[in-house]
């Protein structure tokens, strides 16, 4: 079971270790959004050498040339995107959705920089985990 996370960051100090770690639990995919991608140039260019990582400097001129404003929650949103982190999460989150899709991700995972995703021990585990998400009927965790 394909499954990958989704995150928006600024200024991760210990974003190559989350990256490390969810890769090696079995994330087939990782989607970051650099929410300020001047800033963070060192740590994006970093971010896109790593295998099965999507590195998106997420500007204002990203979330234009990506047709931000045709998401779904565009609309409550529009005023507080450029002062609000929740609010480019949640743009980013939806944007990401049909990155995954296009990819052949079944599971999107959203969970900040300073979080962990523990599926539990063994080779395949986030596989697994997702696995019998699905077989119990749950399209969504």
């Amino acid at each position: 079971m394909r499954a990958a996370i989704v995150t928006t960051v600024k200024s991760a100090d210990n974003l190559e270790s989350w990256i490390r770690w969810h890769l090696s639990v079995g994330f087939a995919q990782l989607f970051i959004f650099f929410d300020d991608p001047a800033a963070d140039a060192q740590m994006l260019l970093t971010a896109l050498a790593l295998p099965r990582v999507c590195a998106i400097g997420a500007s204002a001129a990203y979330r234009y040339e990506n047709n931000y404003c045709a998401l779904p929650s565009w609309p409550a949103l529009a005023d507080s995107v450029g002062s609000q982190v929740q609010a480019r999460q949640r743009l980013n989150c939806e944007h990401c959705v049909q990155l995954a899709e296009e990819r052949g991700m079944r599971w999107l995972l959203h969970i900040d920089s300073d979080e962990l995703f523990d599926p539990g021990s063994g080779d395949g585990a986030v596989p697994a985990h997702f696995a019998a998400l699905s077989a119990a009927g749950a399209w969504q965790y």
